[in-house]
This record gives structure tokens, sequence and C-alpha cells, in this order.
């Protein structure tokens, strides 16, 4: 490995090539973050090598007695939906890798660090042993965990569904299953189960999840009876003795708020008045942690989402059950998105989604189950650099200095992947320097070929990191990650980053002719209702073009800076089964600023498959969705709010017997456009307008007007 003469203030540290960088920072190297409890249990992603799930704890016992005597003994907790599960036929395999499987289990601290410090050589297709730790996230409060009870498994009948019955499921955070909106003509709660996923456990009754606490269509319409008086449900006392709106506990008062992100997409997915009784459309939501909510990285996203897509799986099953009926039409929104990652739809979240949906929509029931994401708000970010061989890597030594703009008082970390192009685990096509402000510190040249991590290092502590992990089959590329710490702080005494300038030298040392490098800097802003304090860095390049000569943003890139829009689509976006949609502004039919797009890394997904309203006009931003309590209103905007209403017409489609795939969305908008836009803006281009323009029927009456 290369040593540069200058590496003042760096060291050499070891590296650890199975979990994800962002997220081990996050949870470990960062001086900023809070010690976690000791013996608490986390959601893990483990790859086994040609496992099934009922091998995994012999594996993992086995893997520990080789490490040696440890007291406690590692643990691992296996939830009970794998182990006796004949409906796996309807999508409820893990992902499967070359052989290899994808389980998202919980492991204890000792079992962790035993999987993140020596369970692989970065590569899991030649492993030091069977199992290699591919995501992990938080821990979780020792009040979400308890002693799951093995549930009953469903098999349904070989039968038609029963007739206009759809299931929404909305995977979000602070979610008021509560709220007027999601019951039914006569007060019953279309809410047929909730998975609150940090929420207080609860053994008695039995609880049928794996962690934090389940509320079943009867646990809510008690709620219901006890808290109403006079026909007035006193909906946020409900909510604080479910744990939901406690100020009490930490980070667990979501809906104690008047507005949550969850309340505003709920609402469009499968919000309607009592009075239309839609007894047709029972509701599935999944209420993910608020640590993993608030980290707009999305770096420990992956095992608490592929737990939630099991859990709606399952539990739409349960309702087609409980109606004696075949499989049920499914339709899923999650309104969730980063930036980041090899854009190729390889990622475990895209593969897990794409094997899902194909599991789902074989034979008669194709086209029957659908999964909605946004295309992302990332148009304007400055958040991607795309060099290419032989443009921006020019002369005898070709490299690429990019420069990183990271904000003064910005108390989380920031981070910046750089993907290369295809490869093998032995090749060299670049290597990444990374240069502190003012001089400060230089950091070796990290290589391909073997994974590399060093840190700068200040009065002993950590506040900044670059290191190197070869992605292998199927995305097959390498990833350099490049953290730098809080550059401001609300208490501690822990060091602080150097905010302002940092640099980034990209060398060429073996690309392919025609390839290109991408850089990415990772999402990293404050979503309403986190207190996170965060704020987003960026890329800056005198070349790039922000405004338009009258003022306005600038959509469209130049071609004469390496930093661009185009390709800041939704970082789990680019599988090949989801709809993906981005946003329009209903007034003049424009595409706002923000909605990103394509191209991707993948011929797959060009770019989102169609764009619905976002903002009513330029002035009134945001469409009209449902406050947390009963009756309030809000107004919230972006491509967040775009999926859902997508969501909501595909259930409409599903319940008249049609298809809810990226085909019917493509149909649907190409009658639209030519035929609703006929005064408005021309229709935009498929990278980031996909097939076209949706006027979904509901948003009339959705619009914002504030005069009545």
């Amino acid at each position: 490995m290369a040593r540069p003469t200058q590496t003042k203030g760096w060291k050499v540290v070891e590296t650890s090539p199975n979990a994800d960088a962002a997220a081990d920072w996050s949870f470990f190297a960062d001086p900023a973050r809070k010690p976690e409890s000791r013996g608490a249990l986390r959601p893990v992603l483990v790859q086994v090598k040609s496992g099934k799930i009922d091998t995994l704890e012999q594996r993992i016992a086995a893997f520990a007695q080789e490490q040696g005597p440890r007291k406690p003994g590692p643990k691992v907790k296996v939830p009970k939906a794998y182990r006796a599960n004949p409906g796996r036929e309807r999508g409820r395999d893990p992902v499967t890798r070359g052989g290899d499987t994808l389980y998202s289990v919980l492991a204890d601290e000792a079992l962790f660090e035993l999987m993140r410090q020596q369970s692989g050589s970065g590569d899991p297709e030649h492993p030091r042993n069977d199992l290699f730790l591919a995501a992990h996230g938080p821990i979780l409060p020792e009040d979400s965990l308890g002693d799951e009870t093995q549930r009953d498994p469903v098999q349904l009948p070989n039968t038609a569904p029963a007739e206009g019955v759809v299931v929404t499921a909305v995977i979000d955070t602070g979610l008021p299953f509560l709220n007027d909106c999601f019951r039914s003509q006569n007060g019953a709660p279309r809410v047929r189960y909730a998975w609150v996923q940090d929420g207080l456990f609860r053994n008695a009754p039995p609880s049928f999840v794996p962690f934090g606490r389940e509320f079943e269509a009867a646990d809510i319409a008690d709620l219901f009876a006890r808290y109403t008086t006079a026909g007035i449900m006193d909906e946020l006392a409900a909510y604080r003795e479910a744990g939901l709106a406690d100020f009490g506990r930490p980070r667990s008062h979501a809906l104690g708020r008047r507005v949550t992100h969850g309340a505003h997409v709920a609402s469009l997915a499968g919000g309607y008045p009592r009075a239309e009784d839609r007894t047709d459309n029972p509701l599935i939501f999944v209420q993910l942690p608020n640590l993993v909510a608030a980290d707009t990285s999305g770096a420990s996203l992956a095992p608490y989402l592929l737990s939630a897509l099991d859990y709606i799986v399952d539990r739409a099953d349960r309702i087609a059950d409980d109606l004696g009926c075949g499989q049920l039409p499914l339709a899923i929104n999650f309104s969730f998105g980063g930036t980041g990652g090899p854009l190729d739809g390889t990622s475990a979240v895209e593969e897990r989604m794409d094997a899902l949906l194909k599991a789902r929509n074989k034979g008669k029931q194709k086209g029957k189950t659908t999964i909605v994401l946004p295309a992302g708000n990332a148009h304007q970010s400055r958040g991607h650099a795309k060099m290419k061989q032989g443009e921006a890597f020019q002369g005898p030594n070709p490299s690429q200095t990019l420069t990183w703009r990271i904000q003064p008082d910005d108390h989380t970390a920031s981070f910046v992947e750089i993907w290369t192009p295809n490869c093998t685990k032995n090749d060299q096509l670049i290597e990444v320097v990374l240069h502190a402000p003012q001089g400060l510190a230089v950091s070796p040249a990290v290589q391909q070929g073997a994974d590399a991590s060093f840190e700068l290092v200040l009065d002993s502590q950590t506040i900044a990191k670059i290191s190197y992990t070869y992605v292998p089959a199927p995305t097959r590329r390498g990833k350099f990650t490049l953290t730098v710490a809080a550059t401001g702080r609300s208490g501690g005494t822990h060091d602080l980053a150097p905010s302002g300038r940092w640099k980034i030298e990209v060398r060429d040392v073996g690309l392919p002719t025609g390839s290109h490098v991408d850089a990415w800097v990772l999402r990293d802003d404050e979503l309403p209702g986190f207190d996170t304090d965060a704020r987003q860095s960026r890329f800056e390049d005198p070349a790039y073009k922000r405004w338009t000569p009258e003022g306005f943003p600038e959509q469209e890139d130049n071609g004469h800076s390496i930093v661009v829009r185009a390709g800041l689509q939704n970082v789990i976006g680019t599988g090949t089964e989801p709809v993906v949609v981005g946003g329009y502004i209903d007034r003049s039919g424009a595409l706002p600023a923000y909605t990103a797009g394509g191209p991707t890394n993948t011929a797959n997904r060009p770019g989102p498959d169609a764009v619905t309203v976002a903002d009513d006009s330029k002035v009134h931003r945001g469409v009209v969705g449902s406050a947390v309590l009963s009756g309030g209103k809000v107004t919230l905007g972006g491509t967040s709010v775009a999926a859902p209403q997508v969501t909501r017409a595909l259930a409409g489609v599903l319940a008249t017997g049609g298809k809810a795939d990226r085909a019917e969305v493509a149909a649907m908008a190409q009658a639209d456009d030519p035929a609703r836009f006929p005064n408005r803006a021309p229709t935009p281009g498929a990278a980031r307008g996909g097939e076209g323009r949706l006027q979904l029927s509901p948003q009339a009456a959705r619009r914002y007007r504030p005069f009545g």
C-alpha cells in the first residue's frame, strides 16, 4: 500500500470490511455518539454461505467457538417467521446471492463484534468463515426487546382473492393509526396491523414480532373504546398510553407532534373519509425506529426495512386468511430515499424488493403486488460528481480534485462515497487521497486491491476517516468511503472537524477506456421532528451553473462541470420491479427544481417511471394531507408526497382486477400527459419525467386553497 511522505496526524487502523463504513462510523467511531447499552441487541443482515435458517444458529455457535471462550457467549435471536414458513412461494424467502442467503436477525454485542471484526476479508465470496456481516443498524432500546411467540403459519388456498379488496401498506415514521381517515363508517379500525419497530415490547398478551410492539385491529379498537367519551376520542392520551407520545421515553414521542411525515404520506396512500366506508382497503403500517428515520444517509436502514417487508407480506396473507380467500393484491408505499450507492439495482434492499415482487407476481398473480418509491429531491444538492476517463482524468499522471464543502455547525458526520466501474477484487483502477482544509493533514493514498482504512486523529479523537472495500457480486465495484466528523456540538467535549473546503484527489491508475467514476455526497439533512442539527455538505465547482439568467434555479447540466445534477435518483430506486415516482408542479405542469432522476448505472432503470403532483404551484408548495390528530390538515411537498398518490391510484387499479406494475404506470402516464396538459409546460424528458405526467383524480379535492 502506498505511503506518501506527508501523513501528519494520520494513523493506520485495522479495517472493518464487513460493515457499511457510514454505519460503522455512526455507531462506533463517531466521537459525538452516545454510549450504547451493553448486552442489548441490534438488527443485522448476515450473509450465510449456502445456509438455511435451520442451520444459522449452529453456524454462529461454531463460528463463536472458533474465536475462543468469551463471557458471556455470543447470542443471536432469529425471528420466528423464518423458522416455519410454508408460504415462502409468496415472497417470504430472504435475499439470495450466488447461493448465499441474507437474513435479518438480532445479534448481541459479543456476536456483533466477532462478525464485524473477524467474519471476512471484505469479500463474502472468499471469507475466512461462512458468516459475513452485510449491514447493521443501531441497537434497539432495552424495553423494545422481549420473547417473541411462534405464530402458526398461514397456508392460503389457491383461489381468487376477495372481490375488490386491496391491502395498502405504508412504511414510514410517525404513523397515526387512530386517525379518523383510517376508520370505517362504523368506527372500526381499517388498520389491521401496525408494527412500531422501537415501541415498548409487550409479552402479555403474546407478541408475534421479534422487537418493538405490534398493534392488531383488536388492540386499536380497544384504544378507541377506552379513550372515547361522548363520541369524541382523546387520541393523544391513547398514544401516550401506547408509548408513542411519551416525552419521558427518549425518541418515542413522534405522535405527540402536530405533523409527521408518516401521517401525511399514509393519508395520501390510504386515507378516506369515514363516510366512504372503505372496508375493502385494509391497512398495514410499519413505523421505523426513530434513530433509523433520523439517519438520512440510509446507512442503518437495510435490516429494519427487510424486516418490515417480511412483516407486511405475512400480515397481508393473514388478512386474506381471515377472509377465507387467496392471496390479496398488495400496494406498499415507502416514501424514503437518499443518495449514494452503486445506483445499479444491486444493493441488498433493492434485491429484496425485486425478489419479493417477482415471487408474489407469478402466474395469475402477475402485477398484483407493487412497491412505490419516490425519485428523491436531490436534483439541486450538488451531490454527484461524474469523472470520465479521458476527460476529467488527463495528462501523464491523470487525476481529478473534488472540492467537498463541509458546513459549519453541522452536528452530524458527513460522508462521500466514490464508486469505481465494474472490476475484480484485484483490479487497480483508481486511488484516493483526502486533504483536510488549510494544510492540516493529507491522507495516505488509499488504493484498490486490499481493504484499507485510515483515520485522522487529533488529541486521540478521530475527526476524519477514509476507507476502501470491494463490493462483490452482484455489484462488483470498488467503494471508497470518506467521512468527516461533526463540525458543531450542543454538548460534550469531543473535538470538532474543521469546516470549509476539504479536497478529494482521485487518481487514475488504470481506468478502462470510456469508463467513469461516480462520487456521491450522502444525504445529511434534518427531517421535520428530528432534532439532529444536521447540515448537508456538497461538492463545489466554479464551472457548475446554479442559476438561469432570469434568476431561477438552473435545472440542466451545462456539460462543463464534473459536478452534475443527472443521476441523483433515490439510492434504493434503481431496482427492476418497484415503481419510482417523481413530482411536478400542478399549475404549470413543469418539474420542480428538486425532483431527481437518472440516468442510473443500469439500463433497466433510466429514470423514474412517471411524475405526479408534488406542489400545487411555485407559491403554494406541497399538497394537502392529514396531520397526526383527526381533522388536522397540513401541506408537505416533495417526491415523498407524490409516491403515495400513485400508491393510492394503483390500489384502485388492483381493486378492479388490473395490474399495478411499471408497465401499467407507464401506460397511465402516456395516456394522461398528452390529454391533460395541452396548455401547460411540455412533456419532461425521460431522465426526470419518466413516461410522462399523471393527473390523478383524487388530487382535485386535495389541492391547496388558502381561502376556501
